[in-house]
């Protein structure tokens, strides 16, 4: 088969639908196909994958999506693809992963946490957002199209596609997948003991991980006030570290962390190359999404063995659900998430919990993933 990945950049040190973009056809290139991605830009390259590279061009974010679609379609037109799978709704794709969820779902979210003037502000600078409108219609024409699979990241994006777009067939659960180290590499045992020694964690202590690019929709604020509760809650000051590692700008949640009192206790990291090192010191890895339709973080510790807390408002908690974590319902759970921390602090407990990632972790393998991908594209071709 000859496939295209359709993505707007490939710059894979940017993390989500990029990285996984990059790791994905690298491996379908190993495969017995042709691969090639199409985007206006990349920073990376892979044995085997051909970069077609269109260009930005444009004075306007709208006008270089539009321009971005006329070059796709020219260059769809020239070449002789069985497959486009498009990780954005453009026209010529018969592939659509909504790898960020539906547009209507990403709209609403936006909103969620704006109360009175913000929400109303907010809502009116949706309305007359012509980037998202035109988005939201081309998601809204190639939903609509039946020659067209859609693939969504968890049953979350299904439900979604059925609520807001009544898709129901041509409609496949494919979850993200990740590549990780084996847990029992030597290296991430010797990276445990570093990575501790630096925060100052001791042996018994307790150390919760968060790693997220945007504090807010991760929900950064309400685990630092879980934590801080966590912490005190037995009157003793619980030997325990929470180690936040992101791009987003920490100061206000520095700030917070100290007016809660457990500023000695947060630990701010910028994003590191090697996460599966911070993975590997961490005991428990937290993250309270407001929305997420796969967190590549919660499966990353999934596949190493880590136990998670997360949310019903993200997608990857379905993985859990097999007894690799706890799922809250929302970040504001304060209550459910103390009594999650409480679970998982206790040793032989979260051993039982980090056994049964290792039983999934399989499933969430890109070798997996492909193989799955390759079966959804042939029965694609034979039903043409």
């Amino acid at each position: 088969m000859r496939i295209a990945f359709v993505i707007e950049n490939l710059t894979p040190s940017r993390g989500g639908r990029e990285t996984s973009t990059a790791q994905i056809a690298l491996a379908m290139a190993r495969t017995d196909n042709e691969v090639s991605v199409l985007c206006q830009s990349a920073d990376w390259q892979g044995s085997g994958v051909e970069i077609v590279q269109l260009g930005c061009r444009g004075s306007s974010r709208l006008a270089q999506l539009k321009n971005f679609i006329d070059d796709l379609e020219r260059t769809v037109a020239q070449r002789s693809f069985n497959i486009i799978h498009a990780t954005l709704p453009v026209p010529c794709a018969n592939v659509y992963q909504l790898r960020g969820g539906t547009i209507v779902a990403q709209k609403r979210v936006s909103l969620h946490k704006r109360k009175g003037l913000s929400r109303s502000i907010a809502r009116i600078a949706n309305e007359f957002n012509s980037f998202r409108r035109y988005m939201s219609r081309l998601e809204k024409q190639l939903v609509s199209n039946p020659d067209v699979l859609c693939l969504a990241v968890s049953e979350m994006v299904s439900l979604e596609l059925e609520h807001f777009y009544r898709r129901c067939e041509g409609v496949q659960v494919v979850y993200n997948a990740v590549e990780a180290p084996d847990p029992q590499d030597e290296d991430l045992e010797l990276q445990r003991k570093k990575n501790r020694s630096e925060i100052g964690a001791k042996d018994d202590d307790i150390v919760f991980l968060s790693v997220a690019n945007n504090f807010r929709l991760k929900g950064i604020p309400e685990t630092i006030k879980a934590f801080s509760r966590w912490v005190k809650s037995d009157g003793k000051g619980k030997k325990a570290k929470l180690v936040i590692i992101g791009a987003d700008d920490p100061d206000n949640c520095k700030k917070s962390a100290s007016r809660v009192g457990v500023g000695d206790k947060v630990v701010f990291q910028p994003y590191v190359d090697n996460i599966f090192s911070w993975y590997a010191a961490a005991d428990v890895c937290i993250l309270l999404s407001w929305y997420d339709p796969c967190s590549r973080v919660v499966l990353e510790a999934t596949r190493i063995g880590l136990p998670s807390i997360t949310t019903e408002l993200n997608g990857a908690g379905e993985i859990l659900t097999h007894g690799g974590g706890v799922v809250v319902s929302s970040p504001e759970a304060i209550d459910a998430i103390m009594d999650a921390m409480d679970v998982l602090a206790a040793p032989k407990k979260r051993q039982n919990f980090s056994r049964s990632c290792i039983q999934v972790a399989g499933q969430l393998s890109i070798e997996n993933h492909i193989e799955g991908l390759l079966d959804i594209y042939k029965e694609l071709l034979q039903n043409r």
